[in-house]
């Protein structure tokens, strides 16, 4: 049974509820397929979690010797989980729901991510098609223009050369350089962790080289995690570069639940316009091979109907994790597998914190619940 992990820390040292309802069912369904996971965090968050209470053992063990909140760059945690690994394992991130059992070992590779992180379909871009297009997108809205590279350009190619000219560049992540196989790693599964833990290591020193640079920039990281592990894997390890060129080192061969239609990229659902429509892929368990399908939320009054929907068997929340629907259909599921004392005690601890932080008592995403339900966090 490989070993499963989640990690969290950043610069405040509190998980938001949102945040920790996402990680509970995380964990939850963690355990489901996998028998239990651990996690690794700071002190202070550890007793925040054994301030609640919880009805339910989430961790198997719970490691406070590996992570800081001092890491400004919220990233670098995962980069320290990952390095203290000695042994194959699966590391999931706190908004990542494995509805359905994933068999990593079918996929054949000692290293697998879950997905490209850029839409690029054709003639992927070279870092010289980097260097020529860079200079149409550096003081341009990226909404205005699109496309592969000015998401390219925002999220790695500004930092890249900003470092390269202002930095340590590492001849690591310039060498065997290729941007349209870079992996989100919100599902990173390691059978080969020497040389995994070899390139996490060079990454971590690339980042100690170029802190205040990578620790300012919004898509640092990204940067530090998914471009440099990855462009280091490459440099370092043939087989993991011809693997990557051919996008082996992917468990879904496109972004598995794209949320269709900017205007609803909103938190509030007072500001949603329906449908809400998402692209999925489904990962078949029979012949483990990427099955695309189309899920719509027809109305506020319809989201009830589909509060138990697997999307597919498989979501990264990302930042709709914050949005009321996505919360309402997170405290369903969490509900409907261990119960109610589960969520009552998760709000009743940020009921008495939170209005230090002057937040609200409820969420949107509790008052949504509350209303399609008719359940009562009170």
């Amino acid at each position: 049974m490989v070993k499963v992990l989640h990690s969290f820390s950043d610069e405040y040292n509190i998980i938001w509820k949102e945040i920790f309802y996402c990680q509970v069912l995380s964990a939850i369904l963690a355990k489901e397929h996998y028998g239990g996971i651990d996690f690794f965090t700071t002190n202070d968050i550890a007793k925040q979690i054994d301030s609640m209470n919880l009805p339910i053992d989430l961790y198997e063990n719970i490691d406070t010797g590996n992570v800081s909140s001092k890491d400004k760059t919220w990233s670098v945690p995962k980069l320290k989980t990952y390095a203290a690994q000695q042994e194959p394992f699966l590391h999931i991130d706190n908004d990542t729901f494995l509805f359905n059992k994933i068999n990593f070992k079918e996929f054949g590779q000692p290293i697998l991510f879950s997905h490209p992180d850029m839409n690029i379909k054709k003639n992927k871009p070279t870092l010289s098609d980097g260097i020529s297009n860079i200079i149409q997108t550096m003081n341009v809205d990226m909404n205005q223009i699109n496309n592969h590279y000015s998401r390219l350009n925002e999220t790695y190619l500004r930092l890249y050369f900003e470092i390269l000219y202002k930095g340590s560049q590492s001849n690591f992540i310039t060498d065997n350089f290729d941007l349209g196989s870079i992996p989100n790693m919100n599902i990173t599964y390691v059978e080969d962790f020497d040389l995994f833990g070899d390139a996490v290591n060079r990454a971590l020193l690339h980042y100690n080289d170029n802190r205040r640079l990578i620790d300012d920039a919004k898509y640092g990281p990204c940067y530090i995690e998914q471009l440099s592990i990855h462009q280091i894997l490459r440099s370092i390890d043939g087989k993991y570069a011809d693997s990557s060129s051919a996008g082996k080192h992917f468990i879904f061969k496109d972004i598995p639940t794209l949320l269709i239609g900017s205007e609803n990229y909103t938190p509030n659902i007072d500001d949603v316009v329906w449908p809400l429509v998402f692209k999925t892929i489904n990962l078949c368990g029979k012949c483990n091979t990427n099955h695309k399908d189309e899920l719509v939320f027809q109305s506020e009054t319809a989201l009830k109907s589909y509060l138990d929907n697997d999307f597919g068997g498989f979501m990264h929340a990302t930042y709709m994790k914050w949005y009321d629907w996505m919360q309402a259909i997170i405290l369903d599921n969490i509900r409907v597998r261990v119960g109610d004392q589960t969520l009552l005690a998760i709000h009743s601890y940020y009921r008495d914190s939170y209005p230090s932080y002057d937040l609200p008592v409820k969420s949107g995403g509790e008052k949504l619940y509350e209303k399609l339900t008719k359940f009562s966090f009170d």
